[in-house]
């Protein structure tokens, strides 16, 4: 067994992969290339939490007891390799940010300044919602006929709050815009029912049909943003987007494609470099 400390950037190069990109025998590489380079179960353990659906307390610990007894051994490179690919070089940091950080200094990444907005007008909802109509609509914006979609509708507790089970994908849009158009404005009959004080959620890149974890999705063409401080008008005015909705009095998401943002990529790749911040990848 290594000492940890000739693998100094390690954990940093770990932080960059994302145990749910990884099938079960990658993961357990990573496992056994921590044990070899002097690193503890616990460090395995941190960062296994990351995949919130396939994580189960007490198995790093568990399956940590086999590493070291085969004659082939997984040693550091691999997490290295792994890191790479997805475009960690030694040097380069990553951190929590804290959500009262502030991220960059105003006006240093291409004239972005809180108050750098476009305002759009808000289109207020007037008369009873239409939510079939709504939906239908959300669908044709943001995904092809052929695309197969996942949303989730059942929810369990955690810690207080609302998290989404496993979800369904056995649809694909135009099915499902075939179907909302003959509901009669029951969502139940589509969607099945669900809890009012969680909501559902819908998963906006298409899916496999298989699951709806990051290696489930076929193509990466959205990405959420959202503000709970800027008005909404600004909100809107600050991306363009393939469609947008509000949860509350004060919030609006948009879901931005590649398509849609060609001016606004600049900015925000200067702002993610300047704040060193690696990745943003959300899908609900």
């Amino acid at each position: 067994m290594g000492n940890k400390d000739d693998h100094k950037d390690l954990l940093e190069a770990l932080s960059w992969i994302d145990p749910s990109e990884l099938d079960y025998q990658q993961w357990v590489d990573c496992g056994m290339a921590l044990h070899e380079s002097g690193f503890s179960w616990q460090d395995w353990d941190a960062w296994s939490r990351m995949d919130i659906y396939r994580y189960h307390e007490g198995e790093c610990e568990r399956k940590w007891k086999s590493f070291g007894r085969s004659p082939s051994r997984v040693k550091s490179g691999t997490i290295i390799a792994f890191a790479r690919a997805r475009g960690w070089s030694p040097g380069v940091k990553s951190y929590a940010i804290g959500w009262d950080d502030e991220i960059i200094d105003p006006g240093d990444a291409f004239g972005i300044t809180p108050d750098w907005a476009d305002e759009v007008d808000v289109d207020v909802m007037d008369g009873e919602w239409d939510q079939a109509k709504d939906l239908a609509d959300y669908l044709a914006a943001v995904f092809e006929d052929s695309d197969r979609v996942c949303y989730v509708n059942e929810v369990y507790e955690k810690d207080g709050k609302y998290m989404p089970k496993r979800g369904h994908w056995d649809r694909n849009a135009g099915e499902l815009r075939e179907e909302l158009a003959k509901c009669d404005g029951d969502l139940g009959k589509v969607l099945g029912d669900w809890n009012p004080e969680a909501g559902a959620w819908i998963c906006f890149n298409p899916v496999d049909g298989k699951g709806r974890s990051n290696q489930n999705i076929t193509e990466f063409r959205y990405a959420l943003v959202e503000s709970d401080t800027l008005e909404v008008e600004k909100q809107l005015g600050k991306v363009c987007t393939e469609s947008a909705w509000r949860s509350s009095i004060s919030s609006a998401h948009a879901v931005n494609s590649r398509r849609t943002w060609p001016t606004r990529i600049p900015a925000v790749s200067h702002v993610c470099q300047a704040s060193r911040v690696a990745r943003i990848v959300r899908d609900f």
